[in-house]
């Protein structure tokens, strides 16, 4: 048969139908545009209308195209009720559940979903014979639920053509399935065993591809319905939502996938209207490498920081830039003050308190946001350092991070010290403590110096009252003629901790800063760290054999003298000259 007109082009498209229907006939088309019929000799309709026909049941076609349907749109079919989709928008990742299921037939809970994610449901393309997607259409109609985050993607239903291919192709699919094919085509001769398995196989694919575009067709992504439905749905039928604020629009896509992520993009739009777009996905180790720089800015009088590493710079640019915190150069970040002026204002209008839940509340006025946790806790850190706020859980201070940061925190105003002031305090701590405090001088980094100061301090106080008193003692009984060194540094150390003890808020940095050491920062850390040790050194020696050797007057009296000396001297040379152990007083 010539097929250069386009008559001839439906006739070749019938008769493949009709081939691959009839299965003992095959059709092809050459070069020369012919159709060439060839009868394969193999009847395999005793195998298909065999017991393997009561496969075909409505169980089994929704399980068929459920499966068909869940390939296409790319959702990983796990057979529970419903199957989480992840996605990536924007730059954030997010995730819907899909629910196969008879509209008809659902409850109210169903339709709800489960609050806070939104629930696409996909109806059945066909139903008993008494009922028409009007009836799912109504079922939506009698809803009596509040708005919710449900999305209902109705079909049209299959012509009787069109569930006759399913109901065909998931026979053949029960046929080829493990090795029930030997079985059911135990009647054939061997020799044509292996031609119509062939044959099985190739029958199933072609009805398999075609389905799959009755099933573009059903769901409005195809516009030629080629006998696919019958009484096509409107396109406002098509896409309902519950949520009453929402119109979705039929989604344009090339396949069920990509209409099915454009109808994602609507719902996430609809959502978080004032989410921006970011370059690339923003995840937690990106954003925590982009807040010390951010951190910086912050700490600059001007609000700039060179950003010399590219890699980095581009971190900033896609994550920082899009949120609003500053703009990203050609070398430096420049910070900005949306952020500020924003809480703010939200704050003097309401009166609340700034907290942490606060803070994430008003980052979605006056339209949502929708960022992801990382994002807003660099909101708030950098905010937080813009305005010289510490955070505080009760009325004890708290240090948050990009990968942490509670809701009930609360961020409360911290006076700064002088700079000259901050930088001494912070050599201090580190030599007196071993504390290590980041250099940058903001509220936070405030309030840990000194929660971790006056906690050094407080630990000290009790086992240095108890040096000083122990020493005062054994210095009296054992004195030099040079000046007593322990003493002294271990007195300097008690009024230290003591003013660090009742001190309050910056005037710890103050005092931290300004102290004064009498003899050296050596001796004070040394003194500071191993005051109870020191103490039962002094308080557990052989003092009666010193005071013997003390009253000793026979041949023995040189060598008593020189051990008191020693002894004397221990107690008088700061503990980095000679260590106060059994060995050095004995």
């Amino acid at each position: 048969f010539p097929t250069r007109r386009s008559s001839d082009l439906d006739v070749l498209r019938k008769c493949k139908e009709w081939a691959a229907d009839i299965g003992e006939i095959k059709v092809t088309d050459d070069a020369n545009s012919l159709i060439s019929i060839q009868v394969t000799g193999v009847d395999i309709e005793p195998i298909v209308r065999g017991p393997a026909a009561s496969s075909d049941n409505p169980g089994n076609r929704r399980r068929r195209v459920r499966e068909m349907l869940f390939e296409q749109l790319g959702v990983t079919d796990t057979n529970d009720m419903f199957a989480t989709y992840p996605v990536l928008w924007r730059g954030t990742r997010r995730e819907v559940e899909v629910l196969y299921e008879n509209v008809r037939e659902m409850s109210d809970e169903k339709l709800r979903g489960r609050p806070g994610t939104w629930t696409v449901v996909i109806d059945f393309p066909f139903d008993d014979q008494k009922y028409t997607p009007a009836d799912d259409l109504a079922r939506l109609a009698a809803y009596h639920g509040d708005d919710t985050q449900t999305l209902v993607w109705m079909p049209s239903f299959f012509s009787a053509k069109a569930q006759h291919d399913l109901g065909r192709l998931v026979v053949l699919d029960y046929i080829l399935t493990g090795e029930r094919f030997n079985d059911l085509a135990a009647h054939l001769a061997l020799v044509d065993r292996g031609p119509a398995q062939a044959l099985l196989r190739n029958q199933r694919d072609q009805l398999q591809q075609r389905v799959r575009q009755y099933l573009e067709v059903a769901y409005g992504i195809a516009g030629d319905s080629r006998d696919a439905v019958v009484n096509p749905l409107a396109p406002e039928d098509q896409f309902r939502s519950l949520d009453q604020t929402l119109t979705p629009l039929p989604p344009v896509g090339a396949n069920l996938k990509s209409a099915f992520e454009a109808l994602l993009d609507q719902l996430f739009r609809h959502q978080y209207p004032a989410h921006p777009v970011f370059d690339a996905e923003v995840k937690l180790a990106a954003v925590k490498k982009v807040w010390p720089e951010l951190e910086r800015a912050v700490a600059a009088s001007d609000g700039r920081a060179l950003v010399s590493d590219r890699v980095v710079r581009q971190l900033i640019r896609s994550i920082a830039d899009p949120v609003q915190l500053g703009k990203t150069g050609e070398t430096h970040f420049v910070l900005g003050d949306h952020w500020r002026s924003h809480f703010l204002r939200e704050q003097a209008k309401e009166g609340a308190t700034i907290t942490v839940a606060n803070l994430r509340r008003w980052m979605d006025q006056p339209l949502a946001m929708g960022l992801p946790a990382e994002a807003q806790n660099l909101i708030i850190l950098t905010f937080a350092g813009q305005t010289n706020r510490r955070f505080v859980k009760g009325n004890v201070p708290y240090t948050p991070g990009i990968d942490q940061m509670p809701d009930d925190l609360e961020l409360r105003e911290q006076t700064l010290p002088e700079q000259a002031d901050w930088e001494a305090a912070s050599k201090r701590a580190a030599a007196l403590f071993g504390l290590t405090i980041p250099t940058s001088r903001n509220a936070s980094n405030v309030a840990k110096l000194v929660e971790d100061t006056q906690a050094e301090a407080r630990e000290a106080r009790e086992p240095i009252v108890s040096l000083v008193k122990t020493l005062n003692e054994k210095s009296a009984l054992f004195p030099t003629s040079g000046d007593n060194h322990r003493l002294q540094t271990a007195r300097s150390a008690l009024a230290f901790v003591a003013s660090l003890s009742s001190a309050e808020g910056a005037a710890v940095i103050t005092t931290l800063a300004q102290a004064s050491i009498e003899t050296s920062d050596v001796a004070m850390r040394q003194t500071l760290a191993k005051a109870r040790e020191l103490d039962e050194a002094a308080r557990t020696a052989a003092w009666e054999i010193f005071e013997a050797m003390k009253a000793l007057a026979d041949e023995r009296q040189a060598a008593a003298r020189a051990i008191v000396a020693k002894v004397g001297e221990a107690l008088a040379a700061d503990e980095h000259a000679i260590g106060l152990d059994r060995k050095s007083v004995v």
